[in-house]
């Protein structure tokens, strides 16, 4: 991945993997129990439909314990939104709906199998590798907002590889929250609202955030969506977002380009992505010895690295490499000749 010479990040990464038919079919029989049985036996899944009585949600469940989100919505039947696989042996594969009281016993996630993470989808360990990375700074306790729980694979996975992370996550249907904690072993806190409403009010309390992950699907924002997310995010902080459709990819980066610089890159199995840098309204120059922020981080590495030096963040001075510092240096102290 070639950066910029910037702090701030975007991804959108489309993702182009296909539900294979058989399990597309046996996802959505509901019409015909007797038949949706038949499928799974065939397959070896389980399969359950519409928690909380949504029809366009569906969880299946594999004989090695892997949990399937599954959607529809416009032009996306059969997406799979989530995928994990659970601890321990792989449940009864039960056939019915997802509020059975028999299926949510049988089916209760017992922790995440850490190793998943290795399987997790291309975009999803893109941006977990990203937050981890923040995860090692010097006393950092990222804040993370989230728009998109899905079966809260990311959620879970950074609540065990970064503790000292703080997620705020927003998602607009209550019966994906329910499959979440119900069936993948999610138990984090949701805002149940929808996404555009929720940077609007979370803008208006003046919330700042180091990372903000969009993963709705096929929702593309625009105007004062965008504005919402650039006044919601921290100097330096970081915007990743994932798309499933490539038009609609194309059309949030038109709307993110007249604000970031892109670039574009490809994960194995065809998962594509848009790298852009954000500068979260930093765009006209700064102090001529380098901005606060700069000068205090420098300061504090001065002190980390070099056991009893006190550095004062007023007194740094930041350059463009040495030569400068030197011509000013001799400037100051040589008179004439």
């Amino acid at each position: 991945m070639r950066r910029h010479a910037f702090d701030d990040w975007l991804v959108s990464a489309p993702l182009l993997r296909p539900v294979p038919r058989a399990v597309r079919a046996a996802a959505f029989l509901d019409a015909d129990p007797i038949l949706e049985a038949s499928a799974s036996r065939s397959l070896g899944l389980g399969i359950c439909d519409g928690p909380q009585g949504d029809e366009r949600v569906h969880v299946t469940v594999s004989a090695d314990n892997k949990r399937s989100l599954i959607l529809d919505g416009k032009d996306t039947d059969g997406f799979v939104q989530s995928e994990v696989r659970c601890k321990g042996q792989a449940p009864e594969l039960l056939v019915g709906r997802c509020d059975d009281p028999k299926i949510r016993k049988a089916w209760k996630c017992h922790g995440l199998d850490p190793d998943f993470a290795k399987e997790a989808f291309p975009y999803v360990a893109k941006v977990l590798e990203k937050i981890r990375a923040r995860c090692k700074l010097p006393s950092a306790k990222p804040e993370v907002l989230m728009l998109g729980l899905g079966g809260g694979t990311m959620q879970s996975f950074l609540s065990a590889q970064c503790p000292g992370s703080h997620v705020t996550t927003v998602e607009a249907s209550s019966a994906v929250v329910e499959a979440a904690r119900r069936f993948f072993g999610f138990d984090g806190q949701v805002k149940v609202e929808e996404a555009r409403q929720a940077i609007k009010a979370l803008a208006a309390q003046k919330r700042r955030f180091d990372v903000i992950v969009i993963d709705i699907t096929d929702t593309v924002l625009r105007g004062e969506d965008v504005k919402n997310l650039r006044a919601l995010l921290k100097s330096g902080g970081e915007v990743l977002h994932n798309h499933t459709n490539t038009q609609k990819m194309l059309e949030q980066l038109d709307s993110f380009q007249k604000l970031f610089h892109v670039d574009k890159e490809t994960f194995p199995g065809g998962n594509a992505s848009a790298v852009s840098a954000l500068h979260a309204g930093q765009t006209h120059y700064e102090a001529a010895g380098g901005s606060p922020t700069l000068r205090k981080a420098v300061a504090e590495s001065l002190e980390r690295t070099r056991p009893g030096l006190r550095a004062d963040p007023d007194k740094v001075i930041c350059m463009p490499g040495g030569k400068p510092v030197i011509f000013h240096t001799i400037a100051a102290l040589c008179e004439d000749g």
